[in-house]
């Protein structure tokens, strides 16, 4: 149906109840009508919060602030006291970047793709239950830079390999995020890579 059509097929009290509640209405309009939609954003989810964070993510955490990316070593980190994958680019976000964070060939990183989506559709709450080797401060960072945000870090099957987002914002003009893989050796956790996926 094009968009001519699809005004047409609406009535005023259609249109009245669309622009009062458009979050049920479109959705119920759109199916009424024979209309499907396929959501660009791979982060998407209607489906509630999967769980809590992880022991074994709050490990990972503690490698991930190993990172020679940033300066860990001076003052006090600020982090945001919930996980988020604010600063990616939601629509462009593929497989092909999670097999980027790594600087060895993975063995399937779709199955690490569709676990990071999943978990990250949503904001969990951290506990301070990781190390930073300068100590940090957990808060809402939504009225303030120089902050860093983490995501969820999604796991492999086996728990052998994982991901997770690193952003950090300073300013307008002053911040990066990085997708960074992880691999298990001997039972504890490591940077297995990185790549970049914005910078300003």
């Amino acid at each position: 149906m094009n968009a001519f059509k699809l005004c047409r097929a609406m009535d005023r009290e259609q249109f009245r109840l669309i622009r009062a509640n458009p979050k049920d209405e479109v959705p119920r309009f759109l199916a009424e009508n024979g209309i499907t939609v396929r959501c660009a954003d791979p982060f998407y989810t209607e489906s509630l919060p999967i769980g809590e964070v992880t022991n074994t993510e709050y490990e990972i955490y503690t490698s991930l602030f190993r990172t020679d990316l940033f300066v860990f070593d001076r003052g006090n980190t600020t982090i945001d006291n919930r996980t988020g994958i604010v600063g990616i680019d939601r629509p462009s976000f593929s497989s092909e970047l999670v097999s980027d964070a790594f600087t060895e060939e993975i063995d399937d990183p779709k199955e690490l793709f569709s676990e990071f989506c999943s978990l990250n559709g949503h904001r969990y709450e951290l506990a301070p239950r990781f190390v930073v080797p300068n100590g940090y401060t957990l808060c809402d960072t939504s009225n303030h830079g120089g902050n860093f945000v983490i995501s969820r870090a999604a796991l492999n099957e086996s728990q052998t390999i994982a991901v997770a987002y690193l952003g950090y914002f300073g300013g307008p003009l002053v911040g990066a995020g990085h997708l960074i893989g992880f691999v298990n050796s001997g039972g504890s956790w490591r940077i297995a890579g990185q790549t970049m996926l914005w910078i300003s």
